[in-house]
């Protein structure tokens, strides 16, 4: 489901999309320090943390699975819009600069065409 403004600009998906970058963040995040990353999907499911994206790309990010279902690049486009309206309503949105930056790192690395759950590439790479 889609939020629409009057002019027609959305915010469903661009918002919803944000829990899959929090979702690879805590991946990542629990990679690096030696958690086992299927078990620690689950203990994310059962947490109050939980979001539909641990459902539909957690495996994916896991198993490195970025077989398409939703780009990368069009999960960007969609970020853009949302700013570009909140903007226009005179309204910073500090998270979702955050996330349009990841996209953007994400793109600058070739991940456009790949699923949008490859933002968790963004932060395995930037590991030392």
């Amino acid at each position: 489901m889609s939020l629409v403004t009057g002019n027609g600009r959305g915010c469903g998906r661009p918002c919803g999309r944000l829990n899959r970058a929090a979702l690879a963040e805590r991946l990542a995040f629990a990679e690096a320090v030696g958690l086992r990353p299927a078990a620690t999907l689950e203990v994310f499911k059962e947490s109050m943390a939980y979001s539909r994206a641990m459902d539909v790309k957690g495996r994916k990010m896991i198993e490195k699975d970025f077989t398409v279902q939703a780009r990368l690049s069009q999960h960007l486009k969609d970020v853009l819009l949302m700013l570009d309206a909140a903007s226009d309503a005179g309204l910073s949105l500090p998270l979702s600069e955050t996330h349009r930056r990841l996209m953007k790192r994400a793109e600058a690395e070739g991940w456009g065409d790949l699923d949008n759950s490859a933002i968790i590439d963004v932060y395995r790479s930037a590991r030392p």
